[in-house]
């Protein structure tokens, strides 16, 4: 079952990232997939042509962009809408995400509506309500920091390299989402 989608596009401007968040998780031999990330061209026309089923909310042929088309044809079959990054959020190069790595993976950090969302491996989304606080690292020297994000149930999720040009949208931004632990970088470096 597809319990959410995400189209979340990526800093190159010629793709986009669809995510499926799936409840329960496709299985391959013992390992679990609950989250997949299809990457999509945004210029690649497609042409779908549908069973004229009554119960899917389709047109008998979809035409156009991939990136627009697919999420259409999963809403029709899901019922859930695909989500897009947050208005509130923008990097200081003005892209809806930051560059980060998470474990050793390269990838994308965003911040959603209700939710942060690290794209490529391995997809992780952490909700805005299950955080118990974030802490920034690194802070005080070299060009990047880290921040630190702490669950409620105690799993700590850290996402490191994030450019120090970045460090006041991703603070603000949190702050909003009222999450613990976001005061400005000053105040944290002082009580550490």
């Amino acid at each position: 079952q597809v319990r959410r989608l995400f189209l979340l596009p990526k800093p190159d401007g010629k793709s986009v990232a669809f995510v499926l968040i799936l409840n329960p998780p496709l299985m391959q031999g013992k390992t679990e997939y609950s989250q997949l990330v299809l990457p999509l061209e945004t210029s690649r026309p497609v042409s779908i042509v549908t069973a004229g089923d009554k119960n899917v909310d389709l047109q008998a042929k979809e035409e156009g962009e991939l990136a627009e088309v697919l999420p259409r044809v999963f809403k029709s079959l899901s019922g859930h809408a695909a989500v897009g990054p947050a208005a509130g959020f923008a990097s200081s190069n003005g892209f809806h995400c930051v560059n980060c790595a998470h474990k050793t993976f390269e990838g994308h950090l965003y911040f959603l509506d209700d939710c942060l969302l690290f794209v490529n491996r391995p997809c992780c989304v952490i909700r805005y309500k299950d955080i118990k606080e974030v802490e920034f690292q690194r802070i005080d020297s070299g060009r990047t920091f880290d921040l630190v994000v702490v669950t409620k149930i105690g799993l700590e999720n850290q996402f490191s390299a994030i450019e120090k040009t970045d460090l006041d949208a991703v603070r603000n931004f949190l702050n909003s989402k009222q999450v613990g632990g976001a005061e400005p970088p000053a105040k944290q470096a002082r009580t550490e």
